[in-house]
């Protein structure tokens, strides 16, 4: 049986928009105590504590790992360098 949506989906973000967010899903990011890097696969805000980045990256022993992360420890992967 053919996947068939039920809801619809949301309407898309136009470009100009910027969020307060201070990664974007799907953003190469540095682990800053690792210096490991990876990409942001979700995140979540808090009242109480920074925002939080779920960051799917290979660690130092070769495992596939996802996790959580304070913004504090993360960094952006400049590009343009």
């Amino acid at each position: 049986m053919p996947y068939r949506q039920t809801r619809p989906l949301p309407p898309s973000i136009p470009p100009d928009v910027q969020s307060d967010w201070g990664f974007e899903l799907e953003e190469s990011v540095i682990l800053t105590m690792t210096g490991e890097t990876g990409f942001v696969v979700a995140r979540k805000e808090s009242l109480f504590d920074q925002d939080q980045y779920e960051v799917l990256y290979v660690n130092a022993s070769g495992s596939l790992t996802r996790q959580w992360w304070p913004e504090g420890a993360l960094e952006q992967i400049n590009l343009h360098s």
